[in-house]
């Protein structure tokens, strides 16, 4: 199964108890069984089990991209910026390509802030050092 929600919270057991991981946009899990409203899963990218609201369940799309900046602005139609982002290593299935903009969804991204879903980097910590050397503002200076 493949998670459609910009994150879900994982729970050690049923009642909303300790979050013991998250499954982000795009992550892949195996649903181990239901329980009432709720659904023990594995996770796939970290092997942790736990629950997770049956409401959450999402469908079973293969991702085709995944976002390869710290975030990535999502638009309403391409150019149409709204107050929504997705974070780095969040998996999409694109359906449609316009210009510099792919679809997925009900939302739209950019071309630049993605990479096909088997991309492996040779330098793997390249997109790390570009993180660590960014420079951040606070209050007008650089931290």
């Amino acid at each position: 199964m493949r998670n459609n929600l910009s994150f879900i919270n994982v729970y050690k057991k049923k009642n909303k108890s300790e979050i013991v991981t998250q499954l982000l946009y795009g992550d892949t899990f195996t649903k181990v069984k239901k329980e009432g409203s709720w659904l023990k899963i594995k996770n796939h990218s970290d092997n942790y089990k736990g629950f997770i609201k049956k409401k959450f369940f999402p469908k079973n799309e293969k991702s085709t991209h995944k976002v390869f900046n710290l975030f990535a602005n999502l638009y309403k139609k391409p150019n149409v910026k709204i107050k929504k982002k997705i974070s780095f290593g969040s998996k999409i299935k694109v359906t449609k390509k316009k210009n510099n903009f792919f679809k997925f969804e009900n939302f739209w991204i950019k071309k630049k802030d993605l990479k096909p879903i088997n991309y492996k980097s040779r330098d793997v910590f390249k997109c790390t050092k570009k993180f660590v050397n960014a420079k951040y503002r606070w209050g007008g200076q650089t931290l």
